[in-house]
């Protein structure tokens, strides 16, 4: 086998900073995207998913009061007649608010954007932290969907982490990068 003479194979000259942009350029193969922003973003997409479920859930049964859907689907959640009429609306808008937030920030994060992660990082670490912790005195007391709620807590923590590793910060900050050069 006839060595090969690295002469032959094409320079690759490093990027000069960019004076349009005021951007450093990137560290990494701008050709690829990163595998954990890929996972933190369709992890963003999935977790509001329950909470979609529960927001309609409370606002259903806060507009059809007693004997409606809602509440049945409710369950225990609304024991003692602590969440009635205009709390169950109130609390179920806040609660697909949330959710359509965490959506938004899922399309973000897989369209690469900064505000996105970093929102991204604040919400699901907050989010995953209450729920998970909420989840577990739940199952300390055996709640019927603490287990759901755990799993979402842990997913949501997950997607925290993806979002704060080098391989996303990167990614995002190459991203960036490619747009504000297209755009100057």
């Amino acid at each position: 086998m006839a060595r090969r003479d690295d002469s032959e194979l094409p320079t690759v000259r490093p990027l000069a900073p960019d004076e349009g942009t005021g951007l450093e350029p990137p560290t990494r193969d701008p050709g690829r995207r990163s595998p954990t922003t890929t996972a933190a973003g369709l992890l963003a997409l999935v977790v509001p998913a329950p909470f979609i479920a529960a927001g309609w859930s409370l606002l259903t049964a806060g507009i059809g009061g007693e004997g409606s859907p809602g509440l049945e689907r409710l369950g225990s959640f609304a024991v003692g007649g602590l969440l009635d009429g205009g709390w169950l609306v109130a609390t179920g808008v806040l609660v697909l608010a949330l959710s359509l937030l965490a959506v938004v920030l899922g399309l973000g994060i897989l369209a690469r954007r900064t505000w996105a992660r970093e929102s991204g990082l604040l919400m699901f670490t907050f989010f995953g932290a209450i729920v998970t912790l909420l989840s577990l005195a739940g199952l300390g007391s055996d709640a019927p969907n603490a287990g759901v709620g755990l799993a979402n807590g842990l997913l949501q923590l997950a997607a925290a982490v993806l979002l704060f590793v080098p391989s996303t910060a990167e990614d995002v900050e190459h991203a960036e990068w490619r747009r504000a050069r297209r755009d100057a």
